[in-house]
């Protein structure tokens, strides 16, 4: 995993709880999302833990980020990856 970034995921819905990225708004700029390069679903390790969607996308401008989020209603936490903290 790279490191946290902040930024807002635009997103449009694709059914009752599913949220498709179409863009990251990184600052002021909005980049649109042109690839999902993965798409998986993590289940708790333990009892009680949260389940999170991991999707790795490439942005237009080349970036690739990790995007998580706790289902069902989570907000989006961003990663760049390639940078170390």
């Amino acid at each position: 995993m790279g490191v946290q970034v902040i930024a807002r995921v635009e997103c449009r819905s694709e059914g009752a709880a599913e949220q498709h990225p179409i863009a990251v708004w990184l600052a002021e700029d909005r980049i649109p999302v042109v690839e999902i390069l993965e798409d998986s679903v993590n289940g708790p390790a333990q009892a009680g833990s949260p389940t999170v969607r991991r999707l790795r996308v490439r942005l237009a401008d080349g970036q690739v980020l990790q995007l998580d989020r706790e289902l069902p209603r989570g907000e989006w936490r961003v990663y760049r990856e390639g940078m170390r903290g």
